[in-house]
């Protein structure tokens, strides 16, 4: 995951380019964290064809012109590119690779923009799979109990479902199902019923800008138990 020269890479190596923003969170995507933990399954059974992988990380202004963009290309040996282009910098910078068809974009985010010219492969995982991969997770790391919490209008209800059929068909016990509204001034109610259950883990599929603000108030009243949000949770600092 190194940014390398053309002049100290390895050439045994094939190398996954990740756009990456100028601006913006440095925290690493879920897709780039994601195709790290891909790359090192496939590299400890012998990579593709006898070669490693690589992932080679390259600022989106590296794509500004069509000169930098050769450069950007000859630090590396791409097999592909990694981004999301839900981010208008990194837009940009893959609309300069339209003449290099030969290289397939890799995005979680939708496309924005024609796809004539590109080879283009839009990736995600659905409710079903999330739900299985979180709770295989939370049996991994010894938390047999936990606590659900959710808003029932809320779109990823389908993911904690699966979850918690997932969780319970492996052994695992959900003690109790605690329901909040994001737009509450107090998340007292919430945290009263969190605290009034056994668990070793809570469950809060919601987006973190509607249950950060759950997250923090049952922080405060002592409640240091872990949580598993959704994949945008990732992008989040909470401390």
């Amino acid at each position: 995951g190194r940014m390398r020269s053309a002049s100290t890479r390895e050439p045994q190596d094939l190398d996954v380019i990740a756009i990456l923003a100028i601006s913006g969170s440095s925290r690493p995507s879920p897709a780039l964290e994601a195709a790290e933990i891909a790359i090192r399954a496939i590299n400890s059974r012998g990579g593709i064809q006898g070669k490693k992988l690589a992932i080679a990380r390259i600022s989106a202004s590296m794509f500004d012109t069509p000169e930098t963009t050769s450069l950007a290309l000859s630090l590396a040996d791409p097999v592909a590119v990694l981004t999301d282009l839900s981010d208008s910098e990194v837009q940009g910078a893959v609309r300069s690779l339209r003449e290099r068809n030969d290289i397939p974009v890799i995005s979680y985010a939708p496309i924005p923009f024609d796809r004539s010219g590109f080879r283009i492969i839009q990736i995600g995982i659905d409710d079903r799979t999330l739900g299985r991969m979180a709770a295989k997770f939370a049996l991994g790391q010894g938390w047999k109990q936990g606590i659900a919490l959710y808003q029932q209008s809320q779109s990823n209800v389908s993911y904690l479902m699966n979850f918690v059929s997932a969780y319970e068909s492996s052994g695992g016990i959900i003690s109790g199902s605690v329901s909040y509204r994001p737009s509450s001034a107090s998340h007292s109610s919430v945290v009263q019923g969190v605290l009034g259950l056994d668990g070793d883990v809570l469950v809060l599929p919601d987006h973190p800008d509607a249950g950060i603000d759950v997250v923090m108030a049952i922080a405060a009243a002592g409640v240091t138990r872990p949580v598993i949000g959704g994949p945008s949770w990732l992008r989040m600092d909470t401390g």
